[in-house]
């Protein structure tokens, strides 16, 4: 469980939750659902990262060598069908590929929402 507020707030929920349950303090948050949270509390900010669930997620579709691009995806790319010498990609990989993509766009990457609506695009293709 992850409390958010003030330290009185906080102090009083764990407090409350302790009554009734068994529970132990972790400390301030560090990762989050795959996300990194920086903390600076001088300047009251807060901020997520999920630089390591992207790079694991490249890993697992075998795109961890790929060239990044300050921009997702050209607008000007056409989209083709697949070469006969090209390796067809599973159903199954590309889903989970665009579930991957819909969490990122969701949480904290909406720059790419556009990418994941193109690959929802051709999925359609594919089922």
């Amino acid at each position: 469980m992850l409390l958010i507020g003030s330290k009185v707030e906080v102090t009083w929920m764990k407090s409350a939750i302790s009554k009734r349950f068994k529970i132990k303090d972790l400390g301030n948050v560090k990762f989050f659902l795959s996300m990194l949270v920086e903390r600076d509390q001088h300047k009251r900010r807060s901020s997520l990262s999920q630089g390591a669930y992207i790079k694991n997620v490249l890993t697992r579709f075998k795109m961890h060598n790929c060239k990044g691009c300050l921009t997702p995806i050209d607008p000007k790319s056409k989209l083709r069908n697949r070469l006969a010498e090209e390796e067809a990609t599973e159903k199954y990989q590309y889903q989970e590929a665009i579930s991957c993509l819909t969490y990122t766009s969701i949480t904290t990457r909406s720059d790419i929402a556009l990418c994941k609506c193109i690959g929802e695009a051709i999925l359609g293709r594919l089922i």
